[in-house]
């Protein structure tokens, strides 16, 4: 009965929702683009991306759900001022938390925060919301304080210099240029939704004399080579459209420029969309957490380290027989700074593809890429929600990054955050509907049974 309640609760927010066009329906994909573009000005690594994100998200879902409610609370409980403005609320949340998280480009979210304010007319209304908002987000970021973030890029962490453990691997930035590991105590970081970072670390690793080991070098050892013949101009175009460098919006960003694609296209009241995103930023942020765990505890090598340890007709170093090495292989991108198993940007598509499908199902949307490595968004790419994660999934392959296992696993662990977070946050608060909702419940169900079907 609890969970037929629960389906009748959601059906019924959705149906609501699609019943009228919402107020100021992009403030929250504003403060999105203003939250990405101080992540790209920045050059935050994914780790911090996808921690930013989540915090933003979720002090906008807690100060528009504390004065709306119907659904659960992400950290603060209680209800806001009665008939305080949402808008005004959302705004406040969301400045509060940039500011915090970006002192030094403060003017850009006051301008935005002026001009949104700008449009909600003056009041009590308006003041209890900016109030409200501030608050939220004060609790949620006092809450994050101490979290480990802070001190993750600087835990000890040294390559063992094993034969498959990680070593710090070249750049293309000149001879000898290499990055130091990144944030080796991420996976020790408090998660947003699971119980800890290692709650879906997989079992463990391939052995590198393995068969299916053999494989997945094989694999990227042809189609991720800078020199490849065999790789196609799609391949090398989804090589540097989900790479998620240091200095873009980084892979939590770019899927939530996905997700703000595909909410611009619907038609959704502010609550939902502030479900929606926080739903998606706590998971990103959770299979970030999981990958980094994993990564540094199975401390696997890359690709580029692999294959020039691949063995040859002088000395088999991996002790594989299906694998031959390459002292002079490089790969058609920079391989990031950190241990291998599981892939950081999969487990993120993992997750983001989880909950957008969630809602969304597998919806077709379009994306702003880079195509060519120089940073900037030039192409206007058309995907499926799974034609996007099969494209992040094959991208560190193509780009030479990463090994296919690395990559399934990774959107494997994302997967399974999200499906964590989807059924213990942002939950309906259960109802009975009220008689005069009956007959929106019936058309809800039909609209249920058709995604079921789906």
């Amino acid at each position: 009965m609890k969970t037929l309640i629960r389906h009748l609760a959601v059906v019924v927010s959705a149906v609501y929702a699609a019943s009228a066009l919402p107020a100021r329906a992009e403030m929250l994909l504003d403060w999105n683009t203003q939250a990405i573009n101080a992540i790209q000005a920045n050059s935050t690594d994914v780790a911090q991306a996808s921690r930013d994100l989540a915090l933003m998200s979720t002090a906008i879902y807690d100060a528009i759900n504390g004065i709306d409610g119907g659904f659960t609370a992400y950290f603060v409980q209680g209800s806001g001022p009665s008939g305080a403005s949402m808008e005004a609320a959302a705004a406040s949340a969301a400045k509060t938390v940039l500011e915090a998280l970006y002192p030094s480009m403060g003017s850009s979210f006051t301008t935005l925060y002026a001009d949104q304010l700008s449009t909600i007319g003056n009041g009590q209304a308006k003041t209890d919301g900016i109030n409200w908002g501030s608050q939220v987000a004060t609790a949620i970021l006092t809450a994050r304080a101490g979290d480990g973030a802070s001190n993750a890029a600087t835990t000890p962490y040294n390559p063992s210099g094993q034969i498959g453990r990680w070593a710090a691997t070249p750049t293309h930035s000149g001879p000898g240029y290499q990055f130091p590991p990144t944030e080796p105590g991420w996976g020790n970081v408090v998660p947003f939704g699971i119980t800890q970072g290692n709650q879906f670390r997989p079992a463990g690793t391939l052995d590198v004399t393995s068969a299916a080991y053999a494989a997945s070098f094989n694999e990227v050892k042809d189609l991720g080579s800078g020199t490849s013949a065999t790789r196609t101009a799609e391949q090398t175009t989804a090589a540097y459209a989900w790479a998620g460098a240091i200095g873009t919006a980084t892979a939590a960003g770019q899927w939530n420029q996905v997700a703000a694609n595909i909410i611009q296209s619907a038609v959704l009241d502010l609550r939902t969309q502030a479900r929606i995103l926080a739903t998606l930023n706590i998971a990103v942020a959770d299979a970030t957490i999981s990958a980094f765990d994993a990564s540094y505890a199975n401390d696997n090598w890359r690709p580029v380290t692999g294959i020039a340890y691949g063995g040859d007709n002088v000395v088999d170093f991996d002790g594989n027989a299906l694998t031959t090495g390459d002292d002079f292989w490089d790969p058609l991108l920079d391989t990031p700074p950190m241990p291998s198993f599981v892939n950081a940007n999969t487990a993120i598509a993992g997750a983001a593809a989880k909950v957008l499908k969630y809602y969304f199902g597998n919806t077709s949307l379009q994306l702003m890429v880079d195509t060519d490595g120089d940073g900037i968004a030039d192409s206007l790419v058309t995907y499926s929600v799974d034609g996007a994660l099969n494209d992040a999934k094959m991208a560190p392959i193509y780009g030479g990054t990463d090994f296919g296992y690395a990559t399934d696993a990774g959107a494997l662990a994302g997967d399974q955050s999200a499906d964590y977070d989807l059924a213990h946050y942002f939950l309906p608060v259960a109802q009975v509907p009220e008689p005069s909702s009956l007959l929106l419940v019936a058309g809800g169900l039909t609209l249920l049974r058709r995604r079921r079907r789906a």
